[in-house]
């Protein structure tokens, strides 16, 4: 399995992120009122994540806005530098949340959530998901600066991302050739003070 370096091993008390100000949260699992997000399981859980990607929707969660370029599941998940949970619902993983590149020394990293079954988007479990990926990336990781880069269309992502405290950091115009047709890309991000 994957370890998450940086759980349990601050003992200062948790940095406030602005915004929301979601609550730190220091180990996993990691316990909302409708969702856990418990450690990513390769075993068990990659196949959810090959299964996930191949939605329409989900692809986006490999997708590299930086070179346009789609991640493998595989690279994903061995990668050192990212981090990923499985969020479960009512006993049944449902999607991943993930900090990819993160960076000890800078404290930041980019967001990806994934709600992968179809049938439980628009619930707000990505919200609840998010909002303790976001506490956990604060209160055990130390991060200072969690960003994300979004499809300028995906407004329901948009949405959720402004709740949890993201301010727009600019625009990319037509940044990623998707499906022949170019897009906008938005970077958020959430700085913590």
């Amino acid at each position: 399995g994957q370890e998450i370096r940086g759980a349990g091993e601050r003992g200062e008390p948790p940095a406030k992120a602005a915004g929301s100000s979601p609550a730190a949260h220091t180990a996993l699992p990691l316990v909302g009122s409708k969702v856990t997000i418990r450690r990513f399981d390769a075993e068990t859980d990659r196949a959810l994540l090959e299964r996930w990607v191949l939605d329409p929707e989900g692809r986006f969660f490999l997708l590299s806005t930086a070179s346009g370029h789609a991640y493998s599941a595989d690279q994903l998940v061995e990668s050192p530098q990212n981090l990923i949970g499985t969020i479960v619902y009512q006993s049944q993983p449902i999607g991943c949340v993930a900090y990819l590149d993160y960076s000890q020394d800078q404290k930041r990293a980019e967001l990806r959530k994934l709600i992968g079954e179809p049938e439980m988007r628009g619930l707000g479990l990505a919200h609840e998901a998010a909002e303790l990926w976001v506490g956990y990336g604060v209160g055990a990781l130390g991060l200072r600066k969690i960003y994300l880069n979004t499809l300028a269309t995906h407004i329901r992502n948009i949405q959720i991302n402004e709740a949890l405290g993201f301010q727009l950091e600019g625009i990319l115009r037509s940044e990623l050739l998707i499906d022949g047709e170019y897009h906008d890309v938005l970077r958020m991000g959430l700085c913590v003070d």
